[in-house]
């Protein structure tokens, strides 16, 4: 892994944090399930849910949201595999390739946080980490051989 600026490493977490939100349907962001499932997630881990709220709206504003470049350059220094990439950023090997030649020509992404609340990153943080303890263990099984395993 290479070394990141505290700048880049808190744009990672607010990109790591936003993808979670971002990813899910519209339907789930708009149910009371939804948030009390962040809740109770909020809760286990001793991580304050209304910071961890103020958060996902600030990240979710339109000129807060991550571009492609700054996305592929964070995922880049951190060596994810082009395939990992992809499943987690959903940007395809061509433009990872496009992304690694403009920056080998000395183009560089502006990386730039947009949360600077200590409290509130301190949150987002501890989020991302309660996130990934909870389903960091699932991310290798194939959804679709558990739906065929378990179908009735």
């Amino acid at each position: 892994m290479k070394t990141f600026t505290s700048e880049e490493k808190d744009r990672l977490c607010e990109i790591l944090f936003f993808n979670y939100f971002n990813n899910k349907p519209a339907e789930v962001l708009g149910d009371t399930k939804f948030w009390n499932f962040v809740n109770a997630i909020c809760q286990s881990y001793s991580v304050d849910s209304m910071l961890v709220s103020k958060a996902m709206r600030i990240l979710m504003a339109k000129e807060n949201n991550p571009d492609e470049f700054e996305t592929w350059y964070l995922f880049w220094k951190m060596d994810t595999s082009v395939r990992n990439m992809r499943g987690f950023t959903g940007i395809y090997w061509q433009k990872q390739k496009r992304y690694e030649q403009d920056y080998s020509s000395g183009k560089k992404p502006a990386v730039r946080r947009r949360i600077s609340d200590v409290a509130m990153k301190r949150s987002m943080y501890e989020f991302v980490k309660a996130i990934y303890d909870i389903f960091g263990s699932y991310k290798y099984l194939n959804l679709d051989n558990l739906n065929e395993l378990f179908s009735l």
